[in-house]
């Protein structure tokens, strides 16, 4: 028997996932966190979804009026917010002080089957190497993240003659991510391998793969195109500590 606590959380989703897909691409980090059922949600009417992404804790927000985030007075307790209009991510902005922030447009693999590509020896990093990853990904100041990562089995490496060459991650939130190839195995198509092993294994469980670009990361943008993915018009823009 379904209980009326169950029936209240499907109607929700059912409500979030009708706004959401009016702009599917743009919102697929909200709509993934709901269909791998990670997803508390909020609020969700016609006006816009609230929602907290469990496993990293982020407060993901798509809104019509501003005035739907201020009736809701727990908005200030998170350690990052994905917002999907600049006028919210202002308005979190106000509430708290972020040392960090980054603006991204989404891309997702909407294709059935991964990208062709030729064998390679990927396999999930352990914890030896930790301290390589942190040291070569400019972008992540925080070891214990990559650390936790590692320990979930959520970070693999492509290896050549038995050494580490490149890696890619899973964020917490469930986005394809850390995707670095050391400098002296740049050229050979490795990050390419990677991002469509990782494709692959996300398709393999039955989630749709995503990721996030940074705006004016021209590199990592023509990397999606090259793979197939999907690139919003709609920004998103993270706060984070």
């Amino acid at each position: 028997m379904i209980s009326r606590y169950e029936k209240m959380s499907q109607t929700a989703a059912v409500k979030a996932k009708e706004y959401l897909s009016r702009d599917a691409l743009s919102h697929i980090d909200m709509l993934e966190a709901i269909d791998r059922g990670r997803a508390d949600i909020l609020y969700a009417e016609r006006g816009g979804v609230i929602l907290i992404e469990r496993e990293s804790q982020s407060c993901m927000i798509s809104v019509d009026e501003i005035s739907i985030c201020e009736a809701l007075p727990s908005l200030g307790s998170f350690p990052q917010y994905a917002a999907h209009q600049r006028d919210v991510a202002a308005y979190i902005a106000r509430e708290r002080t972020f040392p960090y922030s980054l603006t991204v447009r989404q891309a997702a693999y909407l294709k059935k089957e991964p990208p062709c590509v030729s064998e390679a020896d990927i396999r999930p990093l352990t914890d030896e190497f930790t301290e390589t990853v942190f040291l070569n990904y400019e972008a992540m100041d925080d070891p214990a993240y990559i650390r936790e990562l590692i320990s979930r089995g959520q970070m693999w490496g492509i290896f050549k003659d038995g050494l580490l060459a490149g890696f890619i991650g899973e964020h917490l939130e469930g986005s394809m991510g850390l995707l670095e190839v050391l400098p002296e195995h740049r050229g050979r198509g490795y990050g390419y391998a990677l991002e469509s092993f990782l494709i692959g294994r996300t398709l393999a469980r039955g989630s749709i793969p995503f990721c996030q670009v940074v705006t004016g990361n021209r590199p990592s943008l023509a990397l999606q195109k090259k793979l197939g993915m999907a690139i919003s018009k709609g920004k998103t823009y993270w706060l984070f500590n």
